[in-house]
């Protein structure tokens, strides 16, 4: 069964195991169940032993984004999201997804501050442009969802004036002005801002 991705059984050389971590996390929904947790878990051992990781480009952001984004790894999986979380800050400080990432960890930790930094630059690179471009993504990230999960960390850190005022563009907006007037009423559980 295909999804559209490469087909790694052609790649030779020493990055083809590096290479099937592309296929495995673009491809999870349909890997072969225990074989795609198995390059992934591969891939992450890899990186334990690499010497250059910025060399593995997009195969290794793409494990971070799995590593940031899987909501329950598989247990004794070589990779620990504090790594993942490193290392895409040290390689991929401007990639969307790995930001995004981030941000959601640091939310579920209770970092609410650093959450609300993070969500911010994702905002800010999609308003700049000048964000990395080593993997597509979807571009919705720029969007609605950001601005509102922006406005609860910044509500959970205590700065629900900023929260508020992060909600102003959906509210102008006809599409989503009725979800963000509905999120403006749950900030004021919040208090004043």
């Amino acid at each position: 069964m295909g999804c559209g991705c490469w087909n790694w059984n052609y790649v030779t050389g020493p990055a083809s195991s590096i290479t099937r971590w592309n296929w495995a996390a673009r491809c999870w929904p349909w890997a072969t169940p225990g074989r795609g947790g198995e390059v992934l878990a591969q891939a992450a051992r890899t990186v334990a032993t690499a010497r250059d990781l910025l060399a593995l480009g997009s195969p290794l952001l793409l494990l971070l984004e799995y590593v940031l984004m899987t909501p329950h790894l598989p247990p004794g999986f070589p990779m620990t999201r504090h790594l993942a979380a490193n290392l895409a800050r040290q390689y991929f400080p401007a990639s969307p997804p790995l930001l995004w990432g981030r941000a959601q960890w640091a939310a579920a930790q209770g970092e609410h501050a650093l959450a609300a930094s993070l969500w911010e630059k994702v905002l800010e690179l999609g308003h700049s442009g000048a964000y990395d471009r080593w993997v597509s993504f979807e571009p919705s990230i720029f969007g609605p969802v950001t601005y509102y999960r922006l406005s609860e960390a910044y509500a959970r850190a205590g700065r629900v004036a900023q929260a508020r005022q992060c909600l102003k563009p959906l509210i102008e907006s006809p599409q989503h002005r009725d979800e963000a007037r509905s999120f403006l009423a749950r900030l004021g559980e919040w208090g004043p801002g």
